[in-house]
């Protein structure tokens, strides 16, 4: 299988960024003291949010969409010991946050299907449809986390499964907000 995008991936050169930011981690490393990942995007939100006017709305809505993000890196890595990164770049005119991880088949074949599903949907709808699952045995809803980012921040999500060695797929979820987007709560 080749490399599969689903909605916009940006492809910015950062040599171009006003701000740029990378953390690499170890997945295991959240799940024993789950609290860094929120303390991950508050970092690095805070610090990001010094390039906007409106520091204390830009920081918590930066918070907010690097910790799903990183959640997400964090909850669908393969190999919890395999190394995951996220970064935030901001050029001016937008902010983009990005989140890789590397997963198994079947997560990719799950996150293939709620993709292609999500590319379409209304946000709402589908929001409204998943967090309806959360009460049936056995239903997954995974997914909610971005289509809240879609329907109440605006966020442009693209998403890449890209197969690598040993069935594996690395996975690239990356949220666009413009600097209006950031600062407008």
């Amino acid at each position: 299988m080749s490399d599969t995008t689903y909605g916009t991936l940006l492809d910015r050169p950062r040599d171009e960024a006003l701000g740029a930011f990378e953390i690499r981690f170890v997945p295991l490393d959240f799940v024993v003291h789950w609290r860094r990942c929120g303390l991950t995007a508050d970092y690095l939100g805070a610090a990001m949010a010094y390039a906007f006017e409106r520091r204390e709305a830009a920081a918590a809505v930066l918070s907010t969409v690097i910790n799903e993000l990183v959640e997400n890196a964090v909850k669908f890595s393969d190999d919890k010991r395999t190394e995951a990164r996220v970064s935030v770049v901001h050029d001016g005119d937008v902010l983009c946050v990005e989140a890789v991880n590397l997963t198994d088949a079947k997560r990719a074949g799950e996150l293939h299907a709620f993709a292609r599903e999500f590319e379409h949907a209304d946000p709402e709808a589908m929001f409204l449809e998943r967090v309806a699952r959360t009460t049936r045995p056995g239903e997954s809803a995974s997914g909610i986390g971005l289509l809240v980012l879609k329907k109440d921040y605006d966020a442009t999500i693209g998403i890449r499964v890209r197969p690598v060695e040993g069935g594996r797929s690395e996975v690239t979820v990356q949220a666009v907000l413009t600097s209006e987007q950031v600062e407008a709560r």
